[in-house]
């Protein structure tokens, strides 16, 4: 591998873990908040630009029609000059050509599996840097950015949701999002795990106990969600052995789980989210489900949506939602959406979903040979879209280039041997 595709792929690799490290500010552009995760999406898209490409042509046209409609709807109902449609509308330009680019390098099988030794590498930074923020902050110790250095300031040790532990938010904006980061990382380490085919030595071998430790320390119940589905799916296309560790090592954390203590409030969470007493999870859930059904406010809703960066236009329905799913007092003082088809059809109509469900059966469809070595990642996919509104972040589209990248080059799973004649 060349010196800029190995650039490449670890900035891609940085880029679509941005939910890790969403809240290091580099400078504010107005309203804007230039991140981290901003300056690793121009280091990839600039070793792009110098690796050879092969642009998909069905990508590149549906992100073509994407970008149409948003400026056609903006000229046809007159919000084209206001400056929250145009800023929303300048990343989403930006962050969508950007995935057909990056989407288009060539890349062989073995560029791909050196990816794994990386994202391995990235799991005991990110991982470990949550435990040992947990370590302190249990022990009441303020282990976070300095507050000039972040978009938001969470307080951890106000937080009440994890029974008198201290949820951890690693470099991110909360622990959710954290919480989703490293859940990416664990997809991509047990899919290359069953694909790559490279030996995994020393200290990498703690890498997936690491990750499972620092996603129950954030005390997101999505994260939690999200890494069990993730498990689910990888035990189900694997052999028998590969199943066996992993149950004795999922029952072993769950053991120290117990141990600890921090099982008592995670459980009573979810006694909370089962009685429909939780909060965050109707606002999640049930608020994004009625959001999602509830009839249009007229024919511009229906077909295209608000607008990006419109929301307000819609907000009169969204509140009342909000107001009769949510525990009082109600607090919401803005839009927000936790899942991606919700957060389509509000901004972008009917036509923006299905423009956008183009999209995704042309970025996941596999080309040749069996859909088995992507459950994993497919899985993973799936509870990220209910798993939170990222949709207008450089991470999310960072990480649509990297599975297209996979899909395209078509990894196939490591099978057992078959036992010889004279095997015991």
């Amino acid at each position: 591998m060349s010196g800029t595709q190995k650039l490449f792929v670890r900035s891609l690799i940085l880029t679509a873990l941005g939910p890790l490290y969403n809240d290091i500010l580099l400078i504010r552009v107005g309203k804007f908040a230039v991140t981290g995760v901003h300056l690793a999406l121009v280091v990839t898209v600039i070793a792009a630009l110098m690796s050879r490409r092969r642009i998909n042509g069905i990508l590149a046209l549906t992100i073509i029609a994407m970008i149409f409609l948003e400026i056609s709807h903006a000229l046809w109902f007159g919000f084209v000059s206001k400056a929250d449609w145009l800023m929303s509308f300048a990343q989403y330009l930006v962050y969508t050509t950007s995935f057909v680019l990056i989407a288009g390098v060539v890349l062989d099988l073995a560029d791909l599996r050196e990816i794994a030794p990386w994202v391995r590498k990235c799991a005991l930074i990110f991982g470990g840097m949550g435990l040992v923020q947990s370590v302190l902050y249990n022990l009441g110790i303020s282990a976070a950015l300095p507050v000039s250095m972040r978009i938001r300031v969470y307080d951890p040790f106000s937080d009440p949701r994890a029974g008198g532990f201290v949820p951890i938010q690693g470099l991110a904006t909360e622990p959710s999002y954290f919480a989703i980061g490293l859940v990416t990382l664990l997809a991509l380490i047990l899919f290359f795990d069953a694909t790559a085919g490279s030996p995994v030595k020393g200290l990498s071998r703690s890498a997936v106990p690491v990750l499972l430790a620092a996603i129950v320390a954030t005390f997101s119940m999505t994260g939690i969600i999200a890494a069990a589905a993730v498990i689910c799916a990888r035990i189900a296309v694997s052999s028998t052995a590969d199943r066996v560790r992993t149950v004795i090592l999922t029952c072993a954390l769950a053991a120290l789980l117990i141990a600890s203590g921090m099982g008592r409030p995670l459980r009573e969470r979810l006694d909370k989210i089962a009685d429909g007493a939780d909060d965050s999870a109707l606002v999640r859930v049930e608020l994004g489900a009625r959001l999602f059904l509830a009839p249009a406010r007229d024919v511009e809703a229906f077909f295209l949506g608000t607008g990006l960066g419109m929301e307000a236009r819609g907000a009169d329905e969204y509140f009342r939602l909000y107001r009769e799913v949510s525990l009082p007092p109600p607090e919401a003082d803005q839009v927000k959406i936790h899942n991606f088809p919700t957060a389509i059809k509000y901004f972008q109509g009917w036509i923006g979903l299905l423009l956008y469900g183009v999209l995704l059966g042309t970025m996941l469809l596999v080309l040749r040979g069996s859909w088995r070595p992507y459950v994993v990642l497919l899985c993973f996919l799936i509870v990220f879209h209910f798993a939170s509104g990222l949709y207008l972040v450089p991470g999310t589209w960072a990480m649509f280039a990297l599975w297209s990248l996979l899909r395209r080059t078509q990894l196939t799973m490591i099978e057992p041997p078959e036992p010889g004649p004279h095997s015991s």
